[in-house]
């Protein structure tokens, strides 16, 4: 759509206008992947958030448990071969993600409490029984 701009006042109002149009087009793209609050229409704002919640968890230092993590991710996948014949894409992401994955899973809550019960038990059940006198 063009339109004849012949003084400045046509020129701030197409200025106007178009800044609008931008605002209205980013208030739909972030309406269907749902940032703003409500429902997305597609499911790619489910997606998003879903894809989002593995992503690293953040903290402000490495701890031991996730260097050893790392290595044996990283052993277990590109190093003993699983995906070596797989596109590099692929031998990216796929690392990527579990470690992902899998660091977010150790530091939940319910996952650590399963560990520690866990260990318990394996302690309890590995430890020497009392001597009898």
């Amino acid at each position: 759509m063009e339109t004849k701009i012949e003084s400045i006042e046509d020129l701030q109002a197409e200025r106007a206008r178009l800044k609008n149009q931008v605002q209205l087009a980013q208030t739909h793209i972030r309406g269907d992947l749902g940032m703003n609050g409500s429902a997305p229409k597609t499911g790619v704002g489910r997606a998003a958030r879903l894809f989002s919640s593995f992503m690293p968890y953040r903290q402000k230092q490495k701890t031991w448990l996730d260097a050893g993590l790392t290595l044996s991710v990283d052993t277990f996948l590109t190093r003993s071969g699983l995906l070596r014949r797989s596109a590099w894409p692929v031998r990216l992401a796929v690392p990527f993600l579990i470690r992902n994955l899998t660091a977010n899973l150790m530091h939940s809550p319910k996952i650590h409490q399963l560990a520690v019960n866990a260990l318990t038990w394996i302690k309890k059940k590995t430890a020497d029984p009392p001597l009898r006198k």
